[in-house]
């Protein structure tokens, strides 16, 4: 997003955390991060309880916004951000949208919802209790006040139009287009990778057990950052099969040149809550971008685009069984021509193209009307 905006002529603030990554930005606003250990953490939950008590007594918008903004530690950036007088304000966290809307002055307001953010830890009492009553406030009452609102999956569209009436614009999580060829696939060995995040509500040592239970033709490389206690307890579990192994993660950009070794791309993840039932996430269209042939359950947006483009194959259920039987019916040919047409695939399902719709939604009026005095 930092990257577009800047290509489209915008001189781009940040207000975030602190990142790993200097970003080039004409001022970065640097969100405090809380202190660890234990006196931190239990000084956390009971500030939680605390404005969860608060929300309960006062419900009053304004108030409640300020609530927030007082947790997220971002008050104190508001008269600054005023200052500014922006053209427009893209907002990745619903917690910071109050701020947007009361800063806007003659700005736009585009809120970028990479979430349902009602029903985004869902599976969670805690959530459903101290976050899901607020998240759905915020939405009903400051999502129409939005000048647009984007998020990534068809499922995650239908979810905000139907609960609040909101057109949200669909933006896939593609990544830049990579000029790269399948790599070749070897007879009778079918190698077979997964990238992203270690968290045990992802129960990746299913495919620990998939591959365990596939014959001699099948490895599978992870690649994963996160919870370094749940890669411990992956590699223990992995320790006792040759053919998995848990390697360290790779930087931004080589990811899909190191998937590009590969045969095929496993995303097995059992939707334990809405928006994992919805996801349409990166690491799809980077297995596109790679070449690689896909393996994926029974999502039913990730479904959607390897059905369109034959792509890969989809298990009939998030059982384990289903996946093993659905990888060991493969042929080599099967796999190549999975390949290929992710080849075909990956020369639409990239940004270039995803941004098309997305350099119109953060447009000024005048680009705007320039564009299409000029098409």
């Amino acid at each position: 997003m930092l990257q577009l905006l800047t290509e489209m002529g915008y001189a781009v603030d940040l207000l975030s955390y602190p990142t790993s990554e200097a970003h080039r930005v004409r001022q970065h606003f640097v969100l405090p991060m809380g202190s660890g250990g234990r006196v931190a953490t239990l000084r956390r939950r009971a500030r939680a309880i605390t404005h969860l008590v608060l929300r309960k007594v006062l419900r009053i918008d304004r108030v409640l916004d300020d609530l927030n903004q007082a947790r997220l530690g971002i008050a104190a950036f508001e008269n600054q951000l005023r200052e500014r007088a922006y053209d427009l304000i893209v907002v990745q966290d619903i917690y910071m949208l109050s701020l947007a809307l009361r800063i806007r002055g003659d700005a736009r307001v585009v809120f970028d919802a990479r979430e349902f953010y009602p029903r985004q830890n869902d599976e969670n009492l805690w959530f459903r209790i101290s976050e899901k009553p607020e998240t759905e406030r915020i939405c009903r009452v400051h999502l129409p006040k939005c000048d647009a609102v984007l998020t990534v999956s068809p499922g995650l569209v239908d979810a905000y139009k139907s609960e609040f009436g909101i057109s949200a614009h669909l933006i896939m999580s593609a990544p830049w287009y990579r000029e790269l060829a399948p790599s070749e696939t070897v007879e009778g060995r079918f190698r077979m990778v997964h990238v992203g995040m270690a968290n045990p509500n992802r129960q990746l040592e299913k495919m620990i057990d998939i591959v365990a239970a596939l014959d001699s033709r099948f490895t599978l490389d992870f690649y994963l950052m996160g919870s370094e206690d749940y890669i411990r307890t992956l590699q223990a579990r992995a320790a006792s099969w040759d053919r998995v192994r848990i390697l360290p993660p790779v930087s931004f950009d080589d990811i899909v040149p190191t998937l590009n070794r590969y045969d095929i791309g496993l995303y097995y993840l059992e939707p334990l809550a809405f928006n994992l039932r919805h996801s349409l996430p990166n690491k799809l269209f980077e297995f596109i971008q790679a070449r690689l042939m896909i393996a994926i359950g029974p999502s039913p947006d990730m479904s959607r685009v390897v059905r369109e483009y034959e792509c890969g194959i989809v298990a009939d259920s998030f059982a384990p069984e289903y996946m093993v039987a659905a990888l060991s019916r493969l042929t080599s040919e099967d796999v190549r021509r999975g390949k290929q047409n992710s080849d075909t695939a990956a020369r639409v399902l990239c940004f270039e193209e995803v941004s098309k719709t997305l350099r119109r939604v953060l447009a000024t009026p005048a680009d705007a009307a320039v564009e299409a005095a000029t098409a």
